[in-house]
């Protein structure tokens, strides 16, 4: 029996036979089905009337869009024979909807101020994440910073705001002289500090003045016949420059070892063992024998290298024979150290 049908907005007749089943095929239009409908399609009995038709064709539609599972196929969107059904209107869900596939988005979808929920944790790239999984990365980032550079404003207030700051400290350590030593390109200003620590300060010119040093001595190496320990008074003579004095009152002296003198002179010379400073004014340790008194003149001894106190009050020794003034007691007999204020 032909009837009037009605789809896609245009009227047609087509003729239902009511032992017969009818559905939509891909491209839109109605034609006879065999065999078992599936999950998704859409069927119309021949025998039931236009308006009852009507009523499937519709349920139908209803069960099929509560789905909401299309797949097409990797298809363009200009082949819409692809898909079972073309929506060219908006369609509005007042309930919860579920989807067990991926649905392909090809614009935007507004949540008006609704939330996305049940996100899983991202693992490609473009994976959507979770604030559960952006709170674990942030938190990982700061990694327990203290609080005053936990962010990133922060961190850039610490370094300057200076977007090359790696640059600019590599600048700064270039013109700094290594811990190893290096050359000087240009005048140090003390600003009134003192420089500490040092050792031997090696200079080609000295200009100023010395206002005080660590030792007390002024010294100059002389050519030794021997190596002499700190303390030895020295006299002009023997296979070198100087040698060990001995002889009571000896009028060769020439002064006293001085190991860590204030000043040195003529330190180019040679070493300690070769050429000892020889101290020839200010204070140093002196090799003694016998007792002293502070204020005693003293002079060299019979013994080698040390010197006694001078006897003969009513004579001063010549200028030659004088070692210096005892600056300590000594009350032992024996050979001991006193200091000495050596020189004239």
């Amino acid at each position: 029996m032909a009837r009037k049908w009605r789809s896609g907005g245009s009227t047609g007749s087509f003729s239902f036979n009511k032992l017969k089943k009818y559905k939509y095929n891909s491209s839109g239009t109605l034609v006879e089905f065999t065999g078992t409908a599936g999950d998704d399609d859409i069927t119309v009995s021949g025998s039931k009337s236009s308006l009852r038709r009507m009523a499937d064709i519709e349920r139908n539609v209803s069960i099929l869009a509560a789905k909401l599972l299309t797949n097409d196929g990797g298809s363009g969107d200009s082949d819409d024979s692809a898909f079972g059904r073309i929506e060219t209107k908006k369609i509005r869900f007042k309930n919860d909807i579920r989807m067990d596939d991926p649905v392909d988005i090809r614009d935007d979808v507004d949540m008006n101020t609704n939330k996305i929920t049940d996100l899983g944790t991202p693992t490609a790239s473009a994976d959507a994440a979770n604030k559960s999984y952006v709170d674990t990365k942030v938190a990982a980032l700061a990694d327990s910073a203290p609080a005053a550079l936990d962010t990133l404003n922060e961190l850039a207030a610490a370094l300057g705001d200076d977007a090359s700051f790696s640059t600019t400290v590599t600048n700064s350590i270039a013109t700094k002289l290594a811990l190893a030593g290096g050359t000087m390109s240009g005048n140090i200003a003390m600003g009134g500090n003192d420089i500490t620590g040092g050792g031997d300060a090696t200079f080609t010119n000295f200009n100023g003045t010395a206002t005080y040093a660590k030792y007390a001595d002024l010294a100059e190496r002389y050519a030794a016949d021997a190596t002499y320990e700190e303390g030895t008074v020295m006299a002009f003579g023997g296979e070198a420059e100087v040698t060990s004095a001995v002889g009571y009152g000896s009028t060769k002296i020439a002064g006293v070892v001085s190991t860590k003198p204030a000043f040195a002179m003529n330190d180019a010379a040679g070493n300690s063992e070769t050429h000892p400073f020889i101290a020839l004014q200010g204070r140093v340790p002196c090799k003694v024998v016998g007792t002293v008194s502070k204020g005693d003149i003293l002079v060299a001894s019979d013994i080698s290298g040390t010197a006694t106190v001078w006897t003969e009050s009513t004579v001063d020794p010549r200028m030659t024979a004088y070692v210096g003034i005892a600056i300590e007691d000594k009350t032992t007999d024996g050979e001991g150290y006193v200091e000495v204020k050596v020189g004239k």
